[in-house]
């Protein structure tokens, strides 16, 4: 079971499957700035699911607070549940692990690199 943070623009169709497959899933307020959601998933030992490229930038150039990982998709979702069937697939890919790093998805390719201080 992941612990995950979506972002305020997310789909609430792959909150609820997500949910639905166990995991334990909260999506920020409308309005919180990047850093409060980012201090928001550390202090709860989540992992940002977003797909804005800000999160990226703010926990590698600025120190901002680093969480327990970032999930980024840089491309829009086809329909509402398939950031989920996405974040479900990745998850049961054998020696990928979402802790400790930044994971981006981009069509047919993922790449991680290593938070700060991971």
């Amino acid at each position: 079971m992941s612990r995950l943070l979506f972002d305020q623009n997310a789909p609430v169709a792959s909150i609820h499957r997500l949910r639905e497959a166990g995991h334990d899933v909260v999506q920020v307020e409308a309005g919180e700035s990047d850093l409060v959601v980012l201090e928001k998933a550390r202090l709860e030992a989540r992992i940002v699911v977003t797909d804005g490229r800000d999160f990226g930038f703010l926990v590698f150039r600025t120190r901002a607070p680093v969480p327990l990982g970032i999930v980024y998709f840089r491309s829009q979702p086809l329909d509402p549940e398939s950031t989920a069937v996405a974040l479900l697939a990745i998850i049961d890919i054998p020696g990928v692990v979402l802790e400790d790093k930044l994971t981006v998805v981009e069509p047919g390719r993922i790449w991680q690199r290593p938070l700060p201080n991971a």
